[in-house]
C-alpha cells in the first residue's frame, strides 16, 4: 500500500495579500487535511486569498472539488481567491477543462494573481 503525503502548505503576506503556496500532490487520501489546513489559515478579515499551485504535481477530483468549495466558502465571506496555475503545466489543463474561472481566478504567475486582487480591492472602494 502506498503511503500517505501530505500536500505542504506555506502561508505568508505579500503586498498585504494572504498567499497560501501548497507544494506535493492533492488527491483523495489527503484533500481533507489539506482543506482544513487551508480554511484555518486564511484570516476571516482578508479581503481575498492567492492560493499558489505552482508546485503541485497532481491534484485529483478531490482536490478539483477542494477549490471549489474554498472558492464557494470564501465567496459566502465575502472574500476573493486567486489560484496561480502556470500556463504550461497540466494542472492548468485540468482547471480549464472544470473551469475553475468561473469561481475563481486564474493565474499564470504570483504577481498576476497578487494584481488582480489589487483590482477586485479597488473596486470594491474603502
Amino acid at each position: 500500500m502506498a503511503a500517505v503525503t501530505d500536500a505542504e502548505l506555506h502561508a505568508q503576506r505579500l503586498d498585504g495579500q494572504v498567499v497560501l503556496s501548497v507544494h506535493g500532490e492533492i488527491d483523495l487520501e489527503n484533500a481533507g487535511r489539506a482543506r482544513e489546513r487551508i480554511v484555518r489559515a486564511v484570516p476571516s478579515g482578508a479581503q481575498g486569498i492567492v492560493l499558489d499551485l505552482t508546485n503541485v504535481s497532481h491534484l485529483d477530483s478531490a482536490g478539483v472539488r477542494l477549490l471549489f468549495d474554498l472558492a464557494r466558502r470564501l465567496h459566502e465571506r465575502r472574500q476573493e481567491l486567486a489560484v496561480v496555475a502556470p500556463s504550461q503545466s497540466l494542472l492548468r489543463d485540468v482547471l480549464a477543462v472544470v473551469s475553475l474561472d468561473r469561481v475563481a481566478a486564474v493565474a499564470e504567475t504570483l504577481d498576476e494573481a497578487l494584481a488582480g486582487l489589487r483590482a477586485w480591492e479597488d473596486e470594491l472602494g474603502p
